[in-house]
């Protein structure tokens, strides 16, 4: 039997996905024995697993028409999950996002008994511990009422639910039936993994400009149309700043409201990048727009890096990790004008950008690697695996 089978859609770009891999890599260094199960067939992967961590692509990601395709492409995720629970049978299953927290809770049922032959003996069973991570504000993290609904009455199911802030925590506390809930907020893991494309920082920036960088996929959650509006709004236009957003996915609404609001020679839009790290050392100022976040880990990777932040003050995370006015700036959430007007402060404001700088680096001691893992490792002691 497995110590862990860990369960994701895919491992395209992405926080969550990103956690989950430097979770299995930590546990095989630990010595134990871990599956990464994931919806998706891993053609596209962005993130590297450890050769120690066995990876089981489902290849039932497909996208569903109609509700009746739905219905049969979810039937079928969970009989190939239960497939994989049987064959290769773990002490721990972790489903690590909303969905996935569903698809494991019903593949898993039934499976935790050990049965009884006829000389009462008890057969091993094919998932002893099932545990279910929330990897966003929970309110935000479904859409759908259906599941939303699901989630409502099977997360009692689950031996426990982890979740990163405490905010997140209360909500699922009065709005779903978990018994057990543990808040494990994201760590922070230096150097940050580098990988492609690498785009050097001085093919975008100039020498002779500051570089506020806001970092993202270009979901709605992230928020760049506040920032654009908070762009227009500062004084952006007539400063020596340059506006860099870095993020996957498709930007060509981005680039069209940009060239609408007027700020065609003041924000550049970079697409993905490989080498986050070497963008955040050469950040003077980093900016999150986002609407909401679960645990924002790139607010994280760039104040340990030193960068002076100002990040709405959404749920969840920020308030977490940002003291407002020692470590960053925290704003009124889609706020774009209170952002401009922070945005203005801190650009105007070498002093104070070297300041929170200094201190916003003090993150990597309050969200170290080694308290991550043993937070996941009290968890995980429920069952005896330490």
């Amino acid at each position: 039997m497995h110590d862990i089978n860990l369960v994701i859609s895919s491992l395209r770009g992405g926080g969550a996905e990103r956690a989950a891999v430097e979770l299995c890599n930590g546990w095989v260094e630990q010595g134990l024995s871990v599956l990464l199960t994931t919806l998706s067939s891993g053609e596209d992967d962005d993130y590297q697993l450890d050769s120690a961590v066995k990876r089981i692509p489902l290849e039932v990601e497909s996208e569903s028409v109609t509700a009746l395709s739905g219905l049969l492409t979810n039937v079928n995720r969970i009989r190939s999950l239960r497939k994989v629970l049987r064959s290769m049978p773990a002490k721990h299953v972790i489903g690590f996002s909303s969905t996935s927290n569903i698809l494991v809770i019903l593949a898993s049922m039934g499976l935790k008994q050990k049965k009884l032959d006829s000389k009462g003996q008890a057969h091993k069973a094919y998932a002893q511990h099932v545990v279910v991570s929330e990897r966003n504000y929970p309110p935000r993290s479904m859409r759908s009422q259906l599941w939303q609904q699901l989630r409502r009455h099977l997360y009692r199911f689950a031996d426990d639910v982890v979740v990163q802030t405490q905010a997140g925590a209360e909500w699922l506390r009065n709005n779903t039936s978990a018994k057990k809930i543990t808040v494990i907020p994201n760590s922070i893991n230096l150097p940050i993994s580098s990988g492609l494309p690498i785009i050097k920082t001085s093919e975008l920036v100039p020498d002779n400009k500051r570089l506020l960088l806001a970092v993202g996929n270009m979901h709605r959650q992230k928020g760049f149309d506040l920032l654009i509006d908070a762009a227009v709004q500062s004084n952006l236009r007539s400063s020596n700043w340059l506006l860099v957003i870095a993020g996957a996915g498709d930007a060509n609404w981005l680039q069209d409201l940009i060239k609408e609001r007027g700020l065609d020679d003041h924000v550049v839009v970079a697409g993905r990048v490989g080498n986050i790290a070497d963008w955040y050392d050469r950040a003077d100022v980093f900016v999150l727009s986002s609407r909401y976040e679960g645990f924002p880990n790139v607010l994280l990777e760039a104040m340990a890096s030193g960068c002076a932040v100002v990040s709405f003050d959404c749920m969840t995370g920020p308030a977490d990790i940002i003291e407002h006015e020692t470590n960053g700036l925290l704003v009124q959430a889609e706020n774009s004008k209170a952002l401009a007007e922070s945005m203005n402060e801190v650009m105007s404001n070498e002093q104070l950008r070297k300041k929170m700088g200094i201190n916003a680096a003090l993150v990597t001691q309050q969200f170290s690697t080694d308290r991550l893992f043993a937070n996941w490792s009290e968890v995980l002691a429920k069952d005896g695996l330490r």
